[in-house]
């Protein structure tokens, strides 16, 4: 008889608990310490999941001991040294042509594709510089 009654509150303790779960989130939510929970489509959320796992899972493949990373950084540790002054030299030409042109006045749909994707390349040639 104890078991019965063990069964019939546990259904009730279960979502009471996240009926008061949800209650602290609203207060949470309203209160400004949690951001509005919305739910994410499924194209998005595989995207987000692609674009967080696939780089560390490139790193650890290329820099563990199935991979040839340290390896092809020993092989070129010579060349970072010019590398990394070319693509310091890029950078500056890219930044002042971009500042002759007037970058920031560009309004059109092309301009804005332009200057967008020039400032891109720009700072992943920055993190590259930085990371030689």
């Amino acid at each position: 008889m104890s078991d019965a009654t063990t069964d019939a509150a546990a259904p009730k303790s279960v979502s009471s608990l996240k009926g008061n779960m949800k209650s602290v989130q609203n207060r949470m939510e309203n209160l400004g310490m949690l951001p509005k929970i919305e739910p994410v489509p499924w194209p998005t959320f595989i995207f987000l999941l692609v674009c967080v796992a696939v780089p560390p899972a490139g790193f650890t493949f290329a820099f563990s001991s199935m991979g040839k990373g340290i390896e092809w950084i020993e092989q070129h540790s010579e060349e970072r040294d010019n590398m990394t002054s070319l693509l310091m030299m890029a950078i500056a030409g890219i930044m002042s042509l971009l500042y002759l042109l007037d970058f920031s006045y560009w309004t059109s749909k092309l301009g804005r594709f332009v200057r967008v994707s020039s400032l891109i390349l720009v700072a992943i040639m920055m993190v590259i510089c930085i990371l030689f």
